[in-house]
């Protein structure tokens, strides 16, 4: 009898160890690095043309899609939760020159990331983390990332993101 007890732990911590290394879980640790944000999806579901719209909707897509796509940004994940993203490029620094206010072309955050996926955000000024985005990583070295961003409880839009420094 005391085989079969010894056989059935060893069965279970083994498949427990197994479980546990899952490639497809995602390692907040491996998050840390310079990522450069690419907005091209969002800017496609924002400026999809419908077949019934006249000349002067589509040129006025078409001035938001030029730019939208001027904008740069880029994402720091830090090894003690924090980060900074930064925006800069021809739409922000316009908006900046004759907006009402200046637009905060660098964002200080707090994450944390959630049932293996789900990442919490939270700036400066909130008090508490807002869910922000599902992520879904493409390789095993985290340098190719995709944040499904969340508004409402709802999957929005995605982003792409390429580590480019550690």
């Amino acid at each position: 009898m005391k085989i079969i007890n010894f056989i059935i732990i060893a069965v279970l911590f083994t498949s427990c160890n197994y479980l546990s290394k899952n490639e497809n879980v995602f390692d907040s640790d491996k998050l840390i690095g310079k990522y450069k944000v690419d907005i091209t999806p969002f800017i496609n579901e924002v400026t999809k043309t419908e077949g019934n719209e006249d000349e002067t909707d589509k040129f006025a897509k078409g001035l938001a899609t030029l730019m939208l796509s001027s904008v740069e940004i880029e994402m720091n994940f830090y090894e003690d939760n924090k980060g900074i993203m930064s925006l800069d490029g021809g739409l922000v620094n316009f908006a900046s020159a004759f907006g009402d206010r200046d637009i905060e072309k660098v964002k200080e955050f707090e994450y944390k990331v959630e049932n293996d996926s789900i990442l919490y955000m939270k700036a400066k000024e909130d008090k508490e983390f807002n869910k922000w985005a599902i992520v879904r990583k493409f390789s095993k070295n985290y340098d190719y990332l995709q944040f499904l961003i969340i508004e409402e409880d709802k999957e929005k839009v995605f982003f792409n993101l390429k580590k480019v420094t550690e």
